[in-house]
Formats: structure tokens, sequence, C-alpha cells
């Protein structure tokens, strides 16, 4: 995912910051302030995905978290009402592209965090 975000973003001056769930992921926050974090396959690690909304709303509360799913489950629900940005169900590079895209325009960031 981080990789084709990088590769297809509009705005060169992004930076893409690929990363996976667990230590590498908060080890990625200690870094980098994300402006739009790009939670991916939420539908197979809900819990994992929970934690990381959580965090990312402590630590940067205006961030943008756009959760993406597999499939739409019933476990789902419990992410998306953290109060992320937009839940993507079922994934499609093209249409997160255009919601990345979107978000990029109207908060005019320099920085998206993204599941490798």
């Amino acid at each position: 995912m981080a990789s084709f975000l990088a590769s297809h973003l509009t705005r060169p001056d992004v930076r893409v910051i690929g990363t996976t769930p667990g230590n590498t992921f908060l080890e990625n926050l200690m870094v980098s302030s994300p402006d739009i974090a790009v939670l991916d396959e939420i539908d197979q690690r809900p819990l994992a995905a929970q934690k990381e909304v959580a965090i990312l709303r402590q630590r940067y509360p205006r961030a943008v978290i756009i959760a993406v799913s597999g499939h739409s489950t019933a476990v789902d629900g419990t992410i998306v009402e953290q109060g992320i940005y937009y839940y993507l169900a079922p994934r499609s590079r093209r249409r997160l592209l255009r919601v990345v895209e979107a978000a990029l325009h109207k908060l005019d960031v320099t920085s998206v965090a993204a599941s490798e």
C-alpha cells in the first residue's frame, strides 16, 4: 500500500512512510508525525488496529486516519467508532488514492504513514 501511494500521489513533496503493525508502527510514530495514517487490513487484525487508532488519537489528535478493510465486518465498526476520517471496504487502491488525495488537499500536508 505504501509503495503504491508513493508512486501514484500527484504531489511529489509528500513523504509516504511505509510501516508494519506492531513495534515498527510505534517506532515510526516516535520519529515522524504523520498528518495522514492509512491502516490497512483492519479486518484481519482488529485489536491491533484499535490500539493503533487510539495511539494516533492520543499522540496526533489532528491526524487524519483512513482505515482499509479487505471486506466489511462487524468488528470494523468498533474501529470506525473511534473517529476515523474514512473507512474503505472492500480494499480498492484507486479509491484509496482518491481519498488520500482529498485529505492532502484539505489539510495541505506533507507526510503520510501507510502499511507496507
